[in-house]
């Protein structure tokens, strides 16, 4: 038995789970998301709760158990709560704003690299913050990335992020996760 898939998911109060025979429709105050369902479990309304049951015991069925319990109980988080991610734009000159549907980002290239927002992400960029770090003091641009989709958000924060990863050489550079440990490597020596 699947110890997270065994669990039940809470429905919060305003917040409407429609079951059908391979999807699920879940709709908050936040908005709506939808999902369709493998043919591996079965989803079962019990009012204040929802179970996730698997429909036979091969290894996929298991593996597809705690997964999609995970996914429905996250589209319940993000239609009540929804979700954030937040980036830090560490650089000396570097910014981040935000025009119509896309995030102008100046990080270091001879050009502004235009990032377009997807449908149902909102994109603030915060006001910058001067951190300490070694014997100095850095600025950093606090970006968020939030809405009800988890996958989407996530995907949405990495992308942000791989336009200029952290410099592992120099560790004022790039865009990182906020709290993100950038791990140092000795610079290189000179002959």
């Amino acid at each position: 038995m699947s110890r997270i898939g065994r669990m039940p998911i809470p429905v919060p109060k305003g917040v409407k789970i429609a079951i059908d025979a391979d999807r699920v429709r879940v709709e908050g105050p936040k908005g709506k998301l939808e999902r369709t369902l493998p043919p591996y479990v079965r989803v079962v309304d019990n009012g204040d709760h929802v179970a996730v049951e698997r429909v036979g015991e091969s290894k996929r069925h298991r593996a597809m158990h705690g997964l999609v319990r995970s996914l429905i109980a996250n589209m319940v988080t993000g239609v009540s709560d929804g979700f954030a991610k937040n980036l830090r734009v560490v650089g000396t000159g570097y910014r981040a704003q935000v025009q119509g549907k896309a995030l102008q980002l100046v990080v270091g290239f001879s050009h502004a690299v235009q990032f377009p927002i997807p449908d149902g992400i909102t994109v603030t960029v915060g006001a910058p913050e001067t951190v300490r770090e070694g014997s100095s003091g850095v600025q950093h641009l606090p970006v968020t990335v939030a809405g009800i989709d988890k996958e989407l958000v996530g995907e949405t924060a990495a992308a942000i992020r791989r336009v200029k990863p952290p410099d592992h050489y120099e560790p004022s550079k790039g865009i990182r996760y906020a709290g993100e440990r950038v791990r140092l490597m000795p610079k290189k020596a000179r002959a």
